[in-house]
């Protein structure tokens, strides 16, 4: 029987997380040769997972098929919001000198990067809490997996009071899901990073919801 678990995040899982998160953004492959892709993602979800506070796994008879990656302010300690910052300034220096993959314009790269940052925190209205990374294997999707993810993310947030939770998305990623799940678009601009990927003006979304 397929029976769905839910475990937090295991050193052990980092490769399972790549692959699940290169299948839903395709569009990393033209930003490194392909055998380089599985590096620049796992650089990545270490950035993430270093900046969140909830670290949960979705799994299918131990196969995993589902995560999220969130941050609540009430559990999240100023001491702790310092300490990520080294170890994040060690990753992108990595990124620069090629240790996670062969970016052919690191610096533009990381320009665009830190650009599309400003925004969100721009457009976000301050919020309690955020969902950081969110995805669920595309052979398991429909199945309610990610309703559950979230779902759990949320009643955590509402333990701990928070009030609102925002998510950034964009037009490549799912964010018709937000809506059913009942988040309402905020603000969009124009996202500096996807637009230098895509090579075309995309935007990005700011969507919210209120924990009840």
């Amino acid at each position: 029987m397929n029976t769905l678990h839910f475990r937090n995040f295991q050193k052990k899982d980092t490769q399972r997380l790549a692959e699940l998160a290169v299948d839903a953004w395709p569009i990393v492959s033209s930003l490194v040769p392909v055998d380089d892709i599985p590096k620049i993602m796992k650089a990545y979800l270490e950035i993430n997972r270093i900046g969140s506070t909830w670290h949960e796994i979705a799994t299918i008879n131990d196969r995993v098929v589902g995560f999220l990656f969130g941050k609540l302010e009430q559990d999240q300690q100023f001491i702790d919001k310092i300490r990520a910052i080294i170890p994040n300034l060690y990753i992108l220096f990595k990124i620069i000198i090629g240790r996670y993959g062969r970016l052919s314009e690191p610096f533009i790269f990381l320009e665009k990067l830190f650009a599309t940052e400003q925004k969100v925190l721009q457009y976000t209205p301050k919020a309690e809490g955020e969902i950081v990374l969110f995805v669920v294997d595309s052979e398991h999707r429909g199945k309610g997996i990610g309703k559950a993810l979230l779902n759990r993310f949320l009643h955590r947030a509402k333990l701990v009071n928070a009030k609102m939770i925002s998510v950034y998305t964009d037009p490549l990623s799912n964010w018709k899901f937000y809506e059913r799940m009942g988040f309402e678009r905020y603000g969009a601009f124009i996202d500096d990073l996807n637009t230098y990927i895509n090579k075309v003006k995309t935007e990005g979304f700011i969507y919210i919801t209120l924990v009840q």
